[in-house]
């Protein structure tokens, strides 16, 4: 699971702004800030969203995007779930 997460923060990192937020980095999108979610019961991973900047640096994430597990996934096919649901 740490592979894969450090895959996915490495990949959203090429592709959008980083910023560190006080526990959890979380990524800045056109259209929305968000970050990554390990659910290690249930070998899972999720986006979780704030709709804006200001919701995101006072830690507002209160959206959750879809689960991606990881026996149905391989870390490249949950990145590019990731993005598409990202795009909207």
């Amino acid at each position: 699971m740490d592979e894969i997460k450090e895959f996915l923060e490495s990949e959203f990192s090429k592709r959008f702004k980083v910023n560190d937020g006080d526990k959890i980095p979380y990524y800045v999108a056109d259209n929305c800030c968000f970050r990554i979610v390990m659910f290690f019961e249930s070998e899972a991973f999720c986006l979780e969203y704030a709709d804006t900047l200001a919701e995101a640096e006072l830690g507002g994430f209160g959206e959750d995007g879809d689960w991606f597990y990881t026996f149905e996934l391989s870390k490249e096919e949950i990145l590019e779930a990731m993005l598409k649901e990202i795009a909207g």
